[in-house]
């Protein structure tokens, strides 16, 4: 039985992307043409391409101006794994197999079902108490202050916001906030040791 894949982006500047890919080629880049469209300065109109066949993947640099990467490691071409960490240009990416019968509904297309999840749909996932929490982050507030302002214990805040930031695909407080200051913004590329 053929294995899926789930491409998932992750960026401080644009909100989380989730891209369930079956067999096939699919162009990746910002043109609205491309199968897995990221809307980020740093990628190419077409940035690079996967073939999913069967159980594995490989990647293909597109002569891409900032280049396709795997675990750090910059590629033209390279047999992809599920656990890999990609990035092309400053988005980093993990590609994830998943068994046909575990795909969402209506993804069972031998085209891929894009969904990008923008920052209102993770909200609507979020509990009446995650929101009241989220909402004082959305304020600067601390969790201790939190915890104050809501009439709830310190420890309590700090379930929520690791539910909040499981929700949004984050690994932190900052990264939760970027999704809500900058998503209207192109972002600035960040730089990993200096290197673009």
């Amino acid at each position: 039985m053929a294995t899926n894949f789930t491409l998932r982006l992750h960026c401080p500047s644009i909100p989380p992307g989730f891209f369930q890919l079956s067999a096939g080629t699919f162009v990746v880049g910002r043109s609205s043409r491309c199968h897995v469209v990221i809307e980020h300065e740093s990628i190419s109109r077409r940035h690079a391409e996967l073939e999913i066949d069967d159980s594995r993947a490989v990647l293909r640099d597109l002569q891409s101006r900032n280049g396709s990467y795997v675990n750090e490691r910059r590629v033209s071409t390279a047999e992809v794994f599920p656990g890999d960490r990609l990035r092309f240009g400053d988005v980093d990416a993990v590609l994830a197999s998943t068994q046909p019968e575990a795909a969402e509904p209506g993804s069972d297309m031998p085209t891929p079902v894009c969904e990008r999840r923008t920052v209102e749909k993770c909200r609507e996932q979020l509990t009446k108490a995650q929101s009241r929490v989220l909402d004082q982050l959305l304020r600067g507030l601390s969790e201790k202050e939190i915890g104050v302002e809501l009439r709830i214990s310190e420890n309590t805040v700090h379930h929520h916001v690791d539910a909040i930031r499981k929700v949004f695909d984050v690994d932190s407080c900052r990264e939760l906030m970027a999704l809500f200051v900058l998503p209207g913004l192109n972002g600035v590329p960040r730089r990993r040791n200096g290197r673009q």
